[in-house]
């Protein structure tokens, strides 16, 4: 639902020109200057429901947690499950703040959020994915192909972050990296959330009693 409703505040911003942020000119959606999910989601009174929004999504993620605890705990050692709840917390309170806190009004605030939720996401999603993908034995064989594609989808976020980071603004030029990078990235971590849930459900065993 919120990928949904984000995508629906993006097509808004291209298309509804009344949809400005509080200052300076309207979202542009060209390629080469493109707005990222806290600009549109940062005005008012959308920022609400942003905080709404990413208070639900963070602490869903303590279910989530919970679920892969009590799923991986035969196979991973105490500090890797250590790690996995320190990400989840660290994503769980950060996240609230990111959108109570918007990008116009409390920027500083803001980017301190954004960059300990993204701390704690790396906490949590590469050590999953690495946990999936070298256990493979443990998952039936349907999964392995699930696990593959969350592999490589890993893989191009990783290059997509730092190509942000170690080359800000080099290709300025032809797109907007930073802030269609950081589209990918949202959506990548919503698909691989999504594809890890099916992960679960082949762990899952029914037990029928005889009738």
């Amino acid at each position: 639902m919120m990928a949904t409703v984000i995508a629906a505040f993006g097509y808004k911003a291209c298309t509804d020109p009344t949809f400005v942020p509080p200052e300076g000119p309207p979202f542009s959606c060209k390629v080469t200057d493109f707005f990222t999910i806290s600009d549109i989601m940062g005005v008012a009174p959308y920022n609400k429901l942003y905080a709404i929004m990413m208070t639900i999504y963070s602490f869903s993620n303590l279910a989530e947690i919970r679920c892969w605890d009590d799923r991986l705990s035969s196979f991973i050692s105490a500090p890797t499950r250590n790690v996995l709840w320190f990400g989840t917390i660290l994503g769980m309170v950060s996240g609230p703040m990111i959108g109570f806190y918007d990008c116009y009004f409390d920027y500083p605030w803001h980017q301190f959020s954004t960059n300990l939720f993204v701390v704690g996401q790396f906490l949590y999603i590469y050590p999953i994915v690495y946990i999936l993908s070298s256990n493979k034995n443990q998952f039936k064989a349907a999964a392995h192909p699930v696990i593959d594609g969350m592999v490589n989808l890993l893989i191009f976020v990783t290059l997509d972050g730092a190509f942000i980071y170690l080359f800000p603004g080099m290709l300025d030029k032809y797109i907007d990296i930073g802030a269609i990078g950081e589209w990918f990235a949202f959506y990548s971590d919503f698909y691989i959330r999504y594809q890890s849930t099916k992960i679960i459900s082949y762990m899952l065993e029914v037990n029928r009693k005889d009738e």
